[in-house]
């Protein structure tokens, strides 16, 4: 008899292989899975019950789970095409700039809130490659 877990927040199973599976019989309430295509077909072969979203992620994805900040500088250091999956909140700081956000080489893929300033909204949504939450704006000072 495999093991039983529940209420997981996220099951990350981007390296999984069927060996690393085997042992869980039953999985509960798992808010988001994430996978590739090489691991698909894991999840049928996963008894999960409840599951709240599934996101597919495809090459190196960089992935934080929390609050991304993206100010300038983090913006500059950016020097090769990356992809950023958030499960979670990205607040752009007031001090980016609409050219940096139109040459930078991040891209985002975020599983919840993305907060930027009112005149960045646009700029923002072109390195948005998927949103599952909301795109909200602020004035002002900067979120924290």
């Amino acid at each position: 008899m495999g093991q039983r877990i529940g209420n997981v927040g996220t099951l990350n199973l981007l390296k999984a292989t069927p060996e690393s599976i085997a042992e869980y019989e039953y999985i509960r309430n798992v808010g988001l899975v994430l996978y590739n295509q090489q691991t698909a077909p894991l999840l049928s072969k996963l008894s999960i019950g409840n599951i709240g979203q599934t996101v597919s992620l495809e090459g190196d994805v960089k992935i934080t789970n929390g609050v991304l900040t993206i100010d300038s500088t983090y913006l500059r250091l950016i020097e090769e095409q990356t992809t950023l999956f958030v499960n979670g909140v990205v607040i752009v700081t007031p001090n980016v700039t609409e050219t940096e956000l139109k040459t930078t080489g991040c891209s985002l893929i975020v599983n919840g809130v993305i907060y930027t300033p009112t005149q960045l909204k646009n700029a923002v949504q072109t390195i948005v490659k998927s949103n599952s939450g909301l795109t909200l704006t602020y004035e002002g000072v900067e979120l924290s």
